[in-house]
């Protein structure tokens, strides 16, 4: 059992969570030097099979996304975007507080489950509030 804990300026860190772990941190990932960018922001883990799986994080001061093994030492995978398509009527997702994931199947085209961000700046449509969610399906992301 591990609890991850992102602090904006500094990195990405694990603690452990079984009532009798140690209270020290280990370092998943910093900004300086790291894969990640000063403003990380939420964090949410997708379950695969006997304890697999990967933790997302938002990299807010790239506009990206990091993704983490959730097992072992939690090397690092790779980032990703999500880019606005204006024929398809997308709106890409930038300045992202928080997301969530989830790995269940939640019916045709979303057998992988299914990535929600916070996109902190509205295009497509024009808003004045720019906290609209994006939803996106993990058949690219996990599949």
């Amino acid at each position: 059992q591990r609890l991850f804990m992102g602090e904006e300026d500094t990195g990405l860190w694990k603690y452990g969570a079984d009532p009798g772990a140690r209270t020290e941190r280990t370092s998943v990932d910093r900004t300086e030097g790291g894969n990640l960018t000063a403003d990380v922001e939420g964090m949410s883990l997708w379950r695969g099979a006997g304890g697999t799986g990967y933790l997302v994080v938002s990299n807010q001061g790239e506009d990206d996304y990091a993704v983490y093994r959730r097992e072992g030492t939690n090397e690092f995978v790779g980032k990703f975007h999500v880019v606005a398509n204006e024929e398809l009527g997308i709106d890409g997702a930038s300045e992202t507080d928080g997301l969530d994931v989830t790995s269940a199947a939640l019916g045709p085209g979303l057998d992988h489950g299914l990535l929600v961000v916070q996109d902190g700046r509205n295009h497509m449509p024009e808003s004045a509030c720019n906290c609209a969610p994006t939803l996106i399906t993990l058949v690219k992301v996990a599949g």
